[in-house]
This record gives structure tokens, sequence and C-alpha cells, in this order.
């Protein structure tokens, strides 16, 4: 659904105007420039930040290790609000840095979890609280992949459905690469899977072999929803009334996608601004996605013992693309 980039959507958004932008490769900052009508082009974004007077940066580089230099600078800057790409740093110690800088600021600052500004995420947290399914034991995520890439999507998007529980123990397992496996991915963010306990007892557990879109399986003491096509589907399982011992389903309609959630993510952070609170994925969420996912990777190095949170080892680090 578009608008999707974050240029697009500051264009297509009535309250923002695109007026500024930094990048390293001439060529791709002056295609940028002629595609989005901008001027102001530098290829030192530090120099963008002391000659421009901006509301709102957004940190669109690859690597998580460019996201933990840029976030704090811009957060020091004096701007309002970033809107960053995920995962924000590659250690805790780093995003330990960007929050305590970004909150030192008054900063509004949004990562781009998509999944927290997805319409059916919403519907399946509201029926979860609403008990539809008793009460919450387990959320299981099948197809997560790599763990910083694509993991920490779907450990945000878990706490989110779950209630933003505070995390107390995990245990992973960093899976060998596939077969054939080349590049970033089979170097440096491997897959993994792993088992995370929140101080309220409910289980997160996150499946880094099995394949196909990302699917879950909420688990409650009185039925679950299954969901598939990540998010496109959901089918609800509970006992019958009669008391039989096979359990019956039934569709969970899920509403549509309204605009696309990098929109509602600028709509999100323009009204914070205005009447402040925090945007659907804050400095904080973005830093907990982070971290339940590099415990995987902490205890798998421990050789697969129990870890607790906090993470001891700030300085453990898992770069992505």
């Amino acid at each position: 659904m578009l608008p999707y980039s974050h240029a697009s959507c500051y264009t297509s958004y009535g309250r923002t105007e695109l007026v500024a932008g930094s990048d390293l490769d001439p060529q791709r900052l002056q295609e940028f420039g002629d595609k989005w009508g901008v001027e102001a082009l530098y290829a030192d974004y530090e120099e963008m930040l002391a000659k421009e007077n901006l509301d709102i940066v957004s940190i669109t580089t690859s690597w998580g290790h460019d996201h933990a230099a840029i976030a704090p600078v811009v957060a020091a800057s004096g701007v309002k609000g970033i809107f960053c790409e995920k995962p924000i740093a590659t250690s805790m110690a780093e995003a330990d840095h960007i929050v305590k800088t970004v909150q030192d600021n008054g900063v509004v600052f949004a990562c781009a979890y998509f999944r927290r500004w997805r319409p059916y995420y919403h519907a399946l947290r509201d029926a979860i609280a609403n008990g539809t399914i008793g009460d919450l034991l387990t959320i299981t995520a099948f197809g997560v992949g790599t763990l910083m890439h694509g993991g920490t999507h779907y450990a945000d998007l878990m706490s989110f459905l779950a209630g933003e529980p505070e995390p107390a123990w995990a245990f992973g397992r960093i899976e060998p690469p596939p077969e054939g496996a080349t590049g970033w991915s089979a170097e440096i963010d491997p897959p993994g899977s792993g088992y995370i306990e929140m101080k309220n007892g409910v289980r997160l557990i996150l499946d880094g072999v099995s394949k196909g879109p990302i699917s879950f399986v909420i688990a409650g003491s009185g039925g679950q929803l299954v969901v598939h096509n990540d998010g496109r589907d959901a089918t609800l399982w509970r006992p019958p009334d009669d008391g039989g011992r096979w359990w019956v389903s039934e569709p969970f309609p899920l509403p549509p996608q309204d605009r696309s959630p990098p929109l509602k993510i600028v709509e999100d952070i323009v009204s914070c601004m205005d009447n402040g609170g925090k945007p659907l994925n804050d400095e904080e969420n973005s830093a907990r996605a982070m971290e339940l996912c590099i415990a995987l990777h902490a205890s798998h190095n421990a050789g697969g013992k129990r870890v607790a949170f906090p993470l001891a080892d700030r300085d453990l680090s898992v770069d992505t693309w």
C-alpha cells in the first residue's frame, strides 16, 4: 500500500514538507533530489543538521551500526522527531545511549517496526486483552529467520500483542546458515530460535528454522488464535460448548489496512510532537526488541544457558543490514 518510502510519506502527508537530504553516494543523492524536488542536498549529514532548521529526520541507512552512530547525533541536534529504520543499533550499550540521548533532548522517536501500525494486529491484541482466548499463555512465531533483521520485528510484535510485559529470562540457539547461503545474512546475522519467559509468566517462542510467511499461534487458557500470512488470515479455536474433546474453529475477522504503516508512523510522530505522548514504537520499545533477540545470541554463546534480563553483557554486538 502506497505511500511506503519515507520520502513519499513526507510528501504525501499534509503536515510535512520534504526539504533536505543527505547521502554519501553523490549519484544516489542527486537522484533523490531530482525525484523529490529537493535542492538542499548534503554529503555530510551533520552539515545538513547544522544548516537546515529541521523538525523531523529519517535515518534510513542500511546497517545497524550506522543507525547507532547517527541517531544520537541527530537527537542532540535540536530536531523534534526521529523516524529510524531498524534495528536501532548493534548492542545494548549503543541502544542505551540512544534511549538516553533521545530522552535527555525530549525528542519524539519512532522505529520502523511496521506491524504495530497494522490494524489487524491491533484487532488481535484487543482480542487477547478482552479474554477471547482466556488468559494469555504463549505466543509462538514461525518463519522468524535472521534474528536481528527479521527476528526483532517479530519479537517486538509478540511483546506488543502480549501487552508489553517485562522479560525475565531467555535461552536460545543460533541456527546454522541455510545450505548455500552467502553474504551478510549468513556471515553476521544468522537465523535463531529461542524461548523467552516474561515476568508475568507469558512465554514467547521464536522458531527460526520453519519456512513460509511469518505466522503465529497465540495460545490462552480458553482457546487459540492461529494467524497466517503475516496477519492477513486468522482462525479462532475454542473448546466446544457441549464440553466435547475436540475444539471447534471459526474465522476470526480482521480489519483491512487503511493507510501504509510508514505514513501512519509519520502521522504518529507529528501527533506526539503536537500533543505529547509516545509513538506506538518508541525508543524503549525498539531497544527492547533488540534485547529480546540479542539475549538468544548471549544464551547460545554461553552454551545454551539461561540468561536474565536486563542483559549483563551490554557490549555483545550483532550487526545486520
